[in-house]
């Protein structure tokens, strides 16, 4: 307007192509099953996202929000999808806005109050971003269903393949402005997982989605942009009622057509095809165009046919099971995971005479005994509530009232993630067995009865025995001193001057008493070792240093060197365990070798087990003692022999002795619950070892009878 001319100018501009551009994405946006929605960022004075707000929807979108296009509109996605902001999703969206990567998830959605899952693709448009909500919900019930159908035919080893899968392509361009209403189109469709088509009714040309070429495998140049390419690559069966209902749909101007075929791709297999579209109409009812979206559920198809055969598979195995234990003489069952039954075998019903709807769930403890009820069901919780093996015994009433002795075991049938799907049980009839234990039973408790009356018999004869060693050992040793004392009376006194031969005859006499005398001692020692004795928590170390100075005599006349390691504490009877080393080390200060000092050397170690070969061990429970001298040894095939009572190796002439103080010493040591051997060669020395324990189970106390005896 000019202030100086009296007038206006006014200038036409076309807009029926933007009108029909807009027509056209709204018809792609509405073909799609998935909901699109674009947003725009809404930013604070820093230039930071605070917000998301609608910038247009498909009809996917109404019904997945239950609102109206204008209801959400320019409105902000906290207040109108709050839901969406949960788990970081939002931080996630301003990543793609910022960054210009697509985000590529799926997500659990509450909707109406009602859990749904949603594979979300979302993609940066200028300063906002397209997001695609596609509902799997089915998808994900179907794998949940062949998973649980997969474990129930016991390791079938088909596995179910996941249905989703990868975006194709990323959108690489982007756009500012709605007026680039084309690009916006080529962008949102390259963004949702359906292969998109717009098919220009009036050039009859088909622009594809690069989802369509990088799904069927085909390119650009394969004159894929003409209808009857589409048409040609439908199935032979299928082309007349695809063909005919697409041209009806046109024909009426339908804006929801859908139809199920199969499309034959670039490898020349089929994939099974869900085919959504909506025909475009302008502003005289004329169709112009058609958009729509195709869906590969090919593998929803797979997944079905091998979920209906995997179901006959189960229903002929359990038919044949069925068939099988009918002939078996057990009862068999079955139950669920929360321990209901849903199966018997013939025997069952031909036992209890019920029938199968009074058995199901609970109904088999109607059979128990009484008496044996409650036991039973609280060993089955516990099963139920464990996992473990379930075993137990009662008795269950048969048809005609008869109760029988029955073993039950069952254990659960677990999926690979450890869960209890099943649980397998069988009944055994033990009645016959069990009469027969119980017959068992009563004669071997008669049999103990007998066994410790007998035991008690033998222990008031061993004490009487004991008691008789006792008094006949002082009534033999009695005479003994006599003839010893008046055998010395009368060599001092009467034969100082006799003939040598008297001498060396009342020597003998001499001699043989006191010889006598230490046996009778020695038969009393060994008769004194049957009676229980108090174990104490002894040093080994202080045990062998009062030998030593009982023996330092000896030790001094013979020049001896001995050596002693620190050994450990031990539970021993202090009296016999002194008797054990004053044994020993007697021995190889006597037999010892000609102009040779003798040399013994006493170690020890703490070992694993109660055995002679045991492994050291630091903190072992026993310990291995040896005692080595240099003497004059023996040959080792009379190892054992030497631990035998009245048995010599060498003759009385050479070495005194009476033959029974190593037999004393390994009594001893097996008293001690220990084990004792000798290793040697002839002419250089014996090696004594012993193994013993630290700790005795528990003392052992004399009885009174013992205590008796040896007073």
């Amino acid at each position: 307007q000019d202030k100086q001319v009296d007038g206006v100018v006014i200038t036409f501009i076309d807009i029926s192509n933007v009108k029909q551009l807009d027509n056209i994405i709204k018809g792609v946006f509405n073909s799609s099953i998935s909901a699109i929605m674009a947003f725009k960022a809404v930013r604070n004075k820093e230039k930071q996202v605070t917000d998301l707000v609608w910038i247009t929807a498909n009809y996917a979108s109404d019904e997945l929000l239950q609102l109206s296009e204008a209801e959400y509109t320019g409105k902000s996605i906290r207040e109108k999808f709050p839901e969406l902001l949960k788990n970081g999703f939002f931080e996630n969206c301003v990543e793609v806005i910022s960054s210009g990567k697509p985000l590529h998830k799926e997500m659990q959605l509450n909707f109406h109050n009602r859990l749904q899952w949603f594979e979300v693709v979302a993609t940066q448009m200028g300063d906002g971003l397209v997001i695609t909500f596609t509902n799997i919900n089915e998808k994900k019930e179907a794998e949940e269903k062949f998973r649980r159908n997969y474990y129930e035919l016991m390791k079938v080893k088909e596995s179910y393949r996941n249905l989703n899968v990868e975006l194709e392509e990323k959108v690489k361009e982007r756009t500012f402005e709605l007026s680039q209403g084309e690009e916006r189109f080529r962008l949102i469709a390259n963004a949702t997982n359906d292969a998109i088509w717009d098919w220009d009714l009036v050039n009859n040309e088909i622009w594809w989605s690069e989802s369509f070429y990088t799904k069927f495998g085909y390119e650009k140049k394969d004159g894929t942009l003409s209808s009857s390419f589409w048409m040609e690559h439908i199935h032979p069966d299928d082309q007349e009622a695809v063909s005919e209902g697409i041209h009806e749909a046109i024909n009426n101007g339908t804006s929801d057509w859908s139809t199920r075929y199969r499309f034959r791709k670039a490898d020349g297999s089929y994939a099974t095809i869900f085919d959504k579209g909506a025909v475009l109409l302008d502003s005289n009812n004329t169709p112009y165009r058609m958009v729509g979206a195709m869906m590969d559920i090919t593998e929803a198809e797979i997944s079905q046919m091998q979920l209906t055969e995997k179901n006959r598979e189960l229903e002929s195995l359990f038919s044949e099971f069925k068939f099988v234990t009918d002939f078996m003489p057990q009862m068999v069952w079955s139950t669920r995971a929360n321990g209901d039954h849903d199966f018997y075998n013939k025997g069952w019903f031909d036992y209890t005479g019920l029938t199968y709807e009074s058995s199901k769930n609970q109904g088999w403890s109607l059979v128990l005994h009484p008496d044996d009820y409650e036991r039973t069901i609280k060993i089955w919780e516990a099963s139920l509530r464990t996992g473990k093996t379930y075993e137990t015994e009662y008795r269950m009433r048969r048809h005609d009232g008869v109760y029988r002795w029955f073993l039950a075991r069952a254990i659960p049938l677990k999926d690979e993630e450890g869960r209890i799907i099943k649980w397998f049980g069988t009944c055994t009839d033990i009645h016959d067995q069990k009469l027969m234990s119980d017959i068992l039973e009563l004669k071997v408790r008669e049999r103990t009865d007998e066994l410790q009356k007998m035991n008690l018999e033998l222990e008031a004869s061993n004490n009487e025995l004991l008691q008789f060693a006792s008094v006949a050992s002082h009534d033999l040793k009695e005479p003994l001193r006599k003839i010893h004392m008046f055998s010395n009376l009368i060599k001092d006194r009467y034969l100082g001057e006799a003939n040598q031969g008297a001498l060396d005859y009342m020597d003998r006499i001499i001699k043989a008493s006191a010889r006598m005398t230490k046996l009778i001692n020695d038969l009393l020692t060994f008769t004194r070792l049957s009676v229980n004795s108090t174990f104490e928590n002894t040093s080994l170390n202080l045990i062998v240093e009062e030998v030593l100075s009982d023996l330092e005599l000896t030790i001094h006349e013979k020049n001896a060197v001995i050596e002693v390691d620190k050994m450990p504490v031990a539970d021993i009877v202090t009296g016999q365990m002194r008797q054990v080393f004053q044994n020993i080390i007697s021995n190889a200060l006597k037999f010892v070798r000609q102009d040779v000092r003798p040399h013994i050397r006493i170690t020890s170690e703490l070992i694993s087990s109660c055995a002679m070969d045991a492994k050291p061990f630091q903190h072992g429970e026993f310990v291995r003692i040896t005692i080595t001298d240099n003497g004059i040894g023996f040959d080792n095939q009379y190892a054992d022999k030497i631990f035998t009572i009245f048995q010599r190796l060498h003759a009385r002439e050479q070495y005194d002795g009476t033959g029974i103080g190593l037999a004393i010493t390994r009594k001893i040591v097996e008293r001690h619950n220990g084990m004792i051997t000798a290793v040697s060669r002839e002419g250089h020395g014996t090696s004594f070892i012993l193994v013993l324990p630290l700790k005795q189970q528990a003392d052992v106390e004399r009885s009174p009878q013992a205590l008796k005896a040896l007073s």
